[in-house]
């Protein structure tokens, strides 16, 4: 069986970091990052680069992550999760009206595909929708409302008490 150079890279990095650092964060966000440019066109490569001054898609993958604290973006931070019943979907269920996960993206990439956005604007946009698509990624985050995003599901790791989140 042939595996590709970068995907043995990429696990044998988790298999040896999974010990200390067992939450998605950066290492989570810059694999997803990773493995995407991994499959990019040329011509978009091309134009990310241009919008992003040549920081690569994994590099700028936590940039969502680094700002949430800020309270100037507080606005986006219901755009790292969507939570839906359990017995529910995401179509049919009621949905939070600072926004979410898909709303969030969606949002994302109407301003990187208007002309009229400023490069700015839309490099600001591209890093949160890199770090958005890490998120949908991430099952915690996209799922039941009732377990907060297993951030109410008590969990022992290597003899410590932490939520499955962390």
């Amino acid at each position: 069986m042939y595996l590709n150079k970068n995907i043995v890279i990429i696990l044998l990095f988790f298999a040896l970091t999974s010990f200390t650092n067992p939450n998605w964060g950066p290492t989570g966000h810059r694999t997803v990052g990773k493995i995407a440019a991994m499959h990019l066109s040329n011509k978009a490569t091309k134009e990310i680069n241009k919008i992003l001054d040549g920081h690569t898609i994994a590099w700028v993958s936590t940039y969502a992550d680094e700002i949430k604290s800020d309270k100037n973006y507080r606005k986006f931070y219901s755009w790292h999760y969507i939570n839906f019943p359990v017995d529910g979907k995401y179509e049919t269920s009621k949905k939070n009206p600072k926004g979410d996960l898909v709303t969030g993206i969606q949002s994302c990439i109407a301003i990187l595909k208007d002309k009229n956005s400023s490069k700015q604007d839309k490099n600001f946009y591209l890093k949160i929708l890199v770090h958005l698509i890490g998120d949908l990624h991430q099952p915690l985050h996209v799922g039941h409302a009732e377990d907060k995003g297993g951030n109410t599901i008590q969990v022992q790791w290597f003899g410590k008490g932490t939520n499955l989140h962390h």
